[in-house]
């Protein structure tokens, strides 16, 4: 038996204590911060506290959000089982962009850069796509400065 509370490094959560929490009024699984079990699978829709880490192997359904600092192990998968190129940085992420105000990920799987906006998920050149086709200038400049840092973070092409 442990002395360390539930969520400890020493005790993190496992896929039981996971497949127990309910989802919210908002419909949402909104996971406490805390250590999680390697190799943990979470469901789409599950949104992390600051802080929380993730054993090597954990993956992670869509539409999945985190906190501020959070940590994930090798090997775990984000967006249909995509593993990034550098764990030190597995995603970058701004928030309260584009016309709904939403946070963007930006992942780089194989060499190539990712974007999650919205119910958008595909490449950089599928994405710039999508927002010349909007012709939303202000939301393109946005999300092209966005673009750029994220490439210049995740160590993608300039």
């Amino acid at each position: 038996m442990t002395d360390h509370p539930k969520g400890h490094a020493q005790n993190p959560f496992t896929q039981t204590d996971i497949d127990a929490i309910k989802r919210g009024d908002d419909g949402l699984t909104h996971m406490p911060s805390g250590h999680y079990a390697a190799r943990s699978s979470f469901g789409a829709e599950s949104s992390f506290g600051a802080r929380s880490s993730f054993g090597e192997g954990s993956s992670f359904g869509e539409w999945s959000s985190f906190g501020e600092r959070c940590r994930f192990g090798k090997g775990s998968s984000f967006e249909g089982g995509n593993t990034p190129d550098d764990w030190r940085r597995p995603f970058f992420a701004v928030d309260r962009i584009g016309s709904e105000h939403r946070k963007a990920y930006f992942f780089s799987f194989g060499g190539v850069l990712h974007v999650r906006a919205g119910c958008f998920f595909g490449d950089e050149a599928a994405f710039i796509a999508k927002l010349d086709a909007d012709k939303d200038e202000r939301k393109s400049r946005h999300y092209r400065i966005a673009l750029e840092l994220a490439r210049d973070v995740l160590g993608g092409p300039a």
